[in-house]
């Protein structure tokens, strides 16, 4: 055997000539394992928003999007009778047993839908 070219040398060590350099090991994320400092803390926050943007940011932008549908078309929903009801009040500058009835049924009703669609739309 001849010692050209990295032949092997002991186990465990490079022959003569090989090439010794070994690369760091994969940093395991984005927080550093050492003792941290305040700037390693915000470095390793802004790390993880910046490599996980869509798997953080995207079911945060869906629940947004389907929450404003919901409330656009509660409040298109509410609108007339609500509208109705101030004109009713405002023409008589006093307010009956029936329409205070009736906006305590509407806001009940809200609440009852609220507390329904609650537990149904939570993660």
């Amino acid at each position: 055997m001849s010692n050209y070219g990295g032949w092997p040398g002991r186990p465990g060590q490079p022959g003569p000539g090989a090439w010794a350099y070994t690369p760091m090991a994969p940093k395991p994320g984005v927080i550093p394992l050492h003792p941290l400092s305040l700037s390693d803390i915000i470095n390793g926050i802004f790390g993880t928003l910046r490599h996980h943007f869509w798997a953080i940011y995207g079911p945060l932008a869906l629940m947004v999007l389907g929450s404003g549908v919901v409330t656009a078309i509660g409040a298109a929903a509410s609108y007339s009778p609500l509208h109705n009801l101030y004109r009713s009040v405002q023409q008589q500058n006093s307010i009956t047993d029936h329409q205070v009835a009736e906006l305590f049924a509407f806001i009940l009703g809200g609440a009852l839908l609220i507390m329904t669609l609650d537990p149904l739309l939570a993660p």
